[in-house]
């Protein structure tokens, strides 16, 4: 015998259409999973369209069952504003809101986070380990939101400095991430960050960027490793070769997408970028000395920075590829491009090669100043089977002159890259291999 709903008809609508509201906000979040997070641009515009959606179907009701009289329109209008706080509510169950200061005790800067993070409150974190990776600016801790996912925390050290002036790193790089969040969006080989914070620590709370954790070695350790690995025989030559391009490939994808949101990273190096240990993908890190393009650089490492950056002339994204093809040159050979001060540079290269004379290739390379041939005691050169015509290719990323430069598209389809012996699958295999070597 079928069961009769006894409720009142508005009860009975109201459920309904709290249901239907349920269902559409799943699946516009199964829509958005693949990338894993939401940009708050998406979500207000996710939230308004649901919105007018309720509503619309709510004056439809109203239509269809005549309630024209004053009573009963104040009551829709009453069910409009319950069921917006309705929406907000599953959205903030779900993970998919992060709501306002003024409102809520959400922990972030500002009026919005960089990003939205599906199923995360980013609110009530607990400190789970302090300083797991320290640099000369600050250090990285871990976190655990109330969910259960972590998080890594960057925090400055005092107060810096540039010239004498304060300045608030922090802010510095979250507006970076964000202008490339407004224009190009995420990049999956590109570091997530989602705000400003003040988290707990040891020594109370303090202002921190809170961005994803990334398990994995640094491009340092990695290029020890897969150099290590190759010579002991552990990977073949095409297993090198390719797990190399792979990563050359990666950086310059980010590159690209940073040019296309006008941002110059200025300082792409091993130690900025880290191999996912489970997805073998490399991950660029670290835009705290980002600029716009056609700015000037306001910072960068030494061994790895742009003729133009270091003569503090407007950079571009020609800038970043050469800090790629630096980073590639570091990694494959142990060597870098160039340093200002030729004798603090020879020491440096000795000390690390265990040479006694370096001596310059043919400047055809298109290195700057020059390129070395390190030798031993002996004379014998320090020379890995196969590096000579790889340095030849990927000094055409490193011109002196910025104009000379590839851009990072013209760089990705370069032989040298884009002519791997494996697929990047395959590639990225052997990364996740000598990652646990």
């Amino acid at each position: 015998m079928p069961v009769t709903d006894t409720r009142h008809p508005k009860a009975v609508f109201i459920s309904q259409l709290q249901a239907t509201v349920l269902a559409r906000i799943d699946m516009t979040l199964s829509q958005a999973a693949c990338s894993g997070v939401m940009t708050p641009d998406t979500f207000k515009k996710a939230i308004f369209a649901e919105n007018r959606r309720a509503n619309a179907e709510i004056d439809q009701h109203c239509a269809e069952h005549a309630c024209h009289d004053s009573e009963t329109e104040q009551e829709f209008y009453a069910l409009k504003k319950g069921m917006q706080d309705f929406i907000i509510d599953c959205a903030e169950k779900a993970g998919w809101y992060c709501p306002d200061n003024d409102n809520h005790t959400t922990i972030l800067e500002g009026d919005e986070p960089a990003l939205i993070k599906q199923h995360v409150l980013l609110r009530d974190f607990s400190l789970q380990q302090e300083d797991i990776a320290r640099g000369a600016s600050g250090g990285v801790s871990l976190y655990r939101a109330h969910n259960g996912d972590l998080f890594a925390g960057k925090s400055s050290l005092g107060q810096p400095t540039r010239n004498g002036i304060p300045v608030d790193e922090l802010r510095e790089e979250l507006d970076a991430y964000q202008t490339v969040y407004r224009r190009a969006g995420p990049h999956p080989n590109l570091l997530n960050v989602y705000g400003i914070a003040r988290l707990p620590c040891t020594s109370g709370a303090q202002r921190t960027l809170l961005m994803d954790v990334v398990t994995g070695k640094t491009g340092d350790d990695i290029a020890s490793l897969l150099r290590g690995a190759w010579q002991s025989g552990k990977i073949s030559s095409a297993e090198y070769w390719s797990a190399n391009q792979l990563i050359a490939r990666r950086l310059l994808a980010v590159t690209a997408h940073l040019g296309q949101a006008g941002i110059v990273h200025n300082d792409i190096k091993p130690a900025n970028y880290l191999i996912d240990a489970g997805s073998g993908e490399p991950v660029v890190i670290d835009l705290g000395v980002a600029c716009r393009k056609g700015q000037n650089a306001v910072a960068g490492t030494r061994l790895y920075i742009s003729p133009e950056a270091r003569a503090l002339q407007p950079v571009s994204e020609r800038s970043d590829v050469l800090t790629v093809g630096a980073t590639l040159l570091r990694s494959i050979e142990g060597d870098v491009a160039f340093d200002a001060n030729r004798s603090l540079y020879l020491r440096r290269d000795k000390a690390m090669l265990n040479t006694e004379t370096l001596l310059p290739v043919p400047p055809n390379t298109g290195l700057f100043p020059a390129q070395r041939n390190a030798k031993t005691t002996q004379g014998h050169p320090i020379r890995q089977p196969g590096t000579y015509s790889a340095r030849t290719s990927y000094s055409q990323f490193m011109q002196k002159l910025i104009n000379e430069r590839s851009e990072s598209a013209e760089a990705i389809a370069h032989p040298f890259l884009s002519d791997s012996m494996l697929d990047d699958e395959a590639a990225k295999a052997v990364l996740r291999k000598v990652s646990t070597l």
